[in-house]
């Protein structure tokens, strides 16, 4: 699976793009929020308020079991696990850009750190 949130969204999986299966501007805040925050479960009301910051929060929660039905329907039930805490649940091989721009920076610091310049520069540059 590869997923690119920097630019336009972009999800690879199972060598298939997927991502036009969410569906509009909701379906892709729902599937970024969840990728930042993959290392746990997120409540409902953290998944309205990151899809739908400027609306009233009543009401607007029906509109968020489509989206999750979709996520669901595109990635497999097995990678959106949970009712009421939602959790992305990725493969151990899963490449996410912001990851890795996050992994670089700290191999670019570290090396520069060692007075590596070098090594810094390239993971910098990556």
């Amino acid at each position: 699976m590869r997923i690119r949130l920097c630019g336009r969204l972009e999800v690879e999986w199972r060598g298939e793009s997927v991502e036009g299966a969410l569906r509009g501007r909701q379906g892709r805040l729902l599937l970024a929020f969840l990728v930042l925050h993959r290392d746990r479960a997120v409540s409902r009301d953290a998944l309205v308020a990151a899809v739908w910051p400027q609306e009233a929060r009543s009401g607007v929660e029906s509109h968020l079991a489509p989206l999750l039905s979709r996520l669901r329907k595109a990635l497999g039930p097995e990678h959106v696990q949970g009712r009421s805490e939602i959790q992305l649940v990725l493969p151990g091989d899963a490449e996410v850009d912001v990851e890795r721009a996050r992994a670089d920076l700290a191999a670019a610091r570290a090396a520069l750190v060692a007075g590596d310049t070098a090594t810094a520069r390239t993971a910098a540059a990556a």
